[in-house]
C-alpha cells in the first residue's frame, strides 16, 4: 500500500491548474455566445457613410406612415392653388376700369359746329365756303375779285373799283344780268360796246374796260372794271344767280 503525500506546495499548484481551467472554460462559453449572436442586431448607423451629414436618422427607419401621399397631396392643394392666387374678382373687372360712360364720348369729341358771324357779309361768305357753289368775292382794300367754287378759288383778277365820288357798294347780291356787248350811260359818260358786262344790282355791274388800263386802282363810276381776258373768262364761268360778295 502506498503512502500519498501531501505537501503544500502541491496542493497550491492542484488549486491554480483548477483555477485555470475554469477561466479557460467561461471565457469559451463567452466566446461562444457572442459568435452566435444576430449579425442584423448589430448598429452600423454610427459607420454608415451616407449618414454622414444625418447620424441621428436612419433611412432604413422612416416608416410609410411619415409621408402619406394624402398629407403631401393637401399640402400641395394648399400651395399656389386658384383659390390663393389673384382670382378675376380681384383683378381688375370691366366695372373697375375706364367705361365708356367715363371715356370722352362722342358727345365731349365732336366739336361743335362754329357760330356764324354776325356780320352779315362774313355770315355770306362762311356759309358759302361749306358749299360746292360757284360764287364771287370782290375785295376793295385789295383791288381784287375770286372766283370760288366752294371753299376753294378758282380764278383771281385785279380790278378797278368807283373812285371815291362814286363809290362801289358794299353788300350781298347775285348777277341779275349778262350782255355780251351793252352800252352805258351815266352823268359825265356814254361808253358802247362794253364788253361781258354781269348787272348785279341796279347800274352797277361787273364789265370789260378797254378804255383805261388802271386795274389796281379805284378810278370806275362805280362798276367793277376788269381787264377784258379776264372779263370774258368770269362772263364764261359765272350765271345768272351767281351770289356777288362785295367787301370792304
Amino acid at each position: 500500500m502506498t503512502k500519498q503525500i501531501h505537501s503544500p506546495r502541491i496542493n497550491f499548484l492542484k488549486m491554480l491548474l483548477t483555477g485555470a481551467l475554469l477561466s479557460v472554460s467561461i471565457f469559451s462559453f463567452a466566446a461562444l455566445d457572442i459568435v452566435s449572436a444576430n449579425p442584423n442586431n448589430v448598429d452600423t448607423s454610427d459607420v454608415n457613410p451616407n449618414n454622414s451629414n444625418s447620424h441621428d436618422v436612419d433611412a432604413n427607419n422612416v416608416k410609410p406612415e411619415n409621408v402619406n401621399p394624402s398629407q403631401t397631396s393637401s399640402e400641395n392643394n394648399n400651395t399656389n392653388s386658384p383659390e390663393n392666387t389673384s382670382s378675376p374678382e380681384n383683378t381688375s373687372s370691366p366695372e373697375n376700369t375706364s367705361s365708356p360712360e367715363n371715356t370722352n364720348s362722342p358727345k365731349n369729341t365732336t366739336s361743335q359746329p362754329k357760330k356764324l358771324p354776325t356780320n352779315k357779309i362774313a355770315r355770306a361768305i362762311y356759309t358759302l365756303k361749306q358749299s360746292d357753289q360757284r360764287w364771287i368775292q370782290v375785295d376793295l382794300s385789295e383791288q381784287n375779285l375770286i372766283a370760288w367754287e366752294g371753299n376753294k378759288p378758282v380764278y383771281a383778277v385785279t380790278i378797278s373799283s368807283g373812285k371815291r365820288s362814286t363809290p362801289t357798294l358794299v353788300g350781298t347780291f347775285k348777277v341779275q344780268t349778262k350782255h355780251r356787248k351793252t352800252r352805258m350811260r351815266g352823268p359825265g359818260y356814254n361808253v358802247p360796246n362794253v364788253p361781258h358786262t354781269m348787272y348785279y344790282y341796279r347800274g352797277y355791274a361787273i364789265h370789260g374796260a378797254y378804255w383805261h388800263k388802271k386795274f389796281g386802282t379805284p378810278v370806275s363810276h362805280g362798276c367793277v372794271n376788269v381787264a377784258p381776258n379776264h372779263a370774258k373768262w368770269i362772263f364764261e364761268w359765272a350765271s345768272v344767280g351767281t351770289p356777288v360778295i362785295v367787301k370792304k
